[in-house]
C-alpha cells in the first residue's frame, strides 16, 4: 500500500540525526570525540523544511534538498533518530469571521513554507570542509549540523542555545535539542513509514518550488511598487530630486511568518536558485 497523496510523517523543523556504520561515518564520530564531544554517535544531520522535503549539506552536492523517501528508504532501523521541536499550544481566540479565517489559513500556509524559504539563503552553498574552523569559509559554506543551526537561527531564534560553541557538530546539535526538550518521534515516524511504504516525493518538491517561484515573483512586484512609491514621494518632497534612498527596501509586504526579504537582490537571487532547482527535479 503506497502513501496516500499529501501524507508525510515529518513536520517542518524536525531534525534527523543519522548514525551509519560505514568508514566515513565512523571517522566523523571519532573526530567529534577527539574534539571533546564525548558520547558522540551521530555522523550526519538533516532538517525538514517542507512537506516531505529535507535539507542537508554533503560533500558531494553541498547544500541541497532531498525527498523524504529518497533519504529514509536507504536507512535501516536504528540508523536515525527524529527529534521534533516542542509544540506550543495556541492561545484561545474568538470564532473568526470569514475574512479572518482566510487570513488564518494564509498565515498557516506561509508558516509552513517559511522554513523552505529560509533554506534558500543557503541553497547551493559549497560544503564547508574546514568545519567552521575558518570564519571566512563558514560565512560562505556550510556542513550538515552547521546548516541546521543556521536555519533554526533564522526561523526559531533562541530555541537552540549554542552557548560558547563556535562550531556546531552533530553531537552538539543533539545536546542542544535535548536541552530544548525536543520530542523523540523516531518510533512513530518509523511505524508510519512501515504502515505506508514510501513512494516518490518528487511531485511534492516540484509543487513547493512552483509555489516558491510564484511567491518570490509577487515579492518582487511588491518591492517594485514600494520603489515606485518611494520615487514618487522623493520627487514630490524634494524639488528637482530624482534619487532613491540608499537604504534597502523590503520587509513591509506580508504578515508575520510570511516570506520577507530585506533587499531586492536577495529575492532575485532566491528566485534564480528556485529556477535552477526546478531544472534538477
Amino acid at each position: 500500500m503506497a502513501i496516500p497523496p499529501g501524507v508525510t510523517f515529518s513536520e517542518v523543523g524536525d531534525i534527523a540525526f543519522v548514525h551509519q556504520h560505514d568508514w566515513l561515518s565512523r571517522l566523523i564520530v571519532i573526530g567529534q570525540k577527539a574534539l571533546g564531544r564525548h558520547g558522540a554517535r551521530f555522523s550526519h544531520v538533516m532538517v525538514c523544511v517542507g512537506s516531505g522535503i529535507w535539507a542537508d549539506a554533503t560533500p558531494e552536492s553541498g547544500v541541497m534538498i532531498a525527498a523524504e523517501s529518497a533519504i529514509f528508504d536507504s536507512l535501516a532501523p536504528g540508523e536515525f533518530r527524529i527529534l521534533r521541536r516542542p509544540s506550543i499550544l495556541p492561545r484561545a481566540r474568538p470564532k473568526p469571521s470569514f475574512k479572518n479565517a482566510l487570513d488564518a489559513l494564509q498565515h498557516e500556509i506561509s508558516k509552513q513554507s517559511a522554513w523552505f524559504y529560509d533554506f534558500f539563503y543557503f541553497c547551493y552553498q559549497r560544503y564547508d570542509y574546514l568545519l567552521g574552523f575558518s570564519q571566512y569559509a563558514a560565512s560562505r559554506t556550510s556542513f550538515c549540523s552547521d546548516l541546521v543551526e543556521k536555519i533554526y537561527a533564522r526561523r526559531a531564534p533562541g530555541l537552540l542555545q549554542a552557548g560558547r560553541r563556535n562550531r556546531i557538530f552533530p553531537q552538539d546539535l543533539f545536546a542542544m535539542a535535548t536541552d530544548a526538550k525536543f520530542d523523540d518521534i523516531t518510533q512513530a515516524f518509523s511505524e508510519g513509514r512501515r504502515t505506508f511504504p514510501s513512494t516518490t516525493d518528487k511531485e511534492r518538491v516540484k509543487h513547493m518550488l512552483n509555489v516558491m517561484e510564484f511567491r518570490l515573483g509577487a515579492a518582487l512586484d511588491n518591492i517594485a511598487a514600494l520603489e515606485q512609491g518611494e520615487r514618487i514621494r522623493v520627487v514630490t518632497s524634494m524639488p528637482g530630486g530624482d534619487r532613491l534612498p540608499q537604504t534597502p527596501i523590503g520587509e513591509s509586504f506580508g504578515p508575520a511568518e510570511q516570506l520577507t526579504w530585506s533587499t531586492k537582490a536577495a529575492a532575485v537571487a532566491a528566485r534564480k536558485r528556485v529556477q535552477k532547482l526546478k531544472l534538477r527535479w
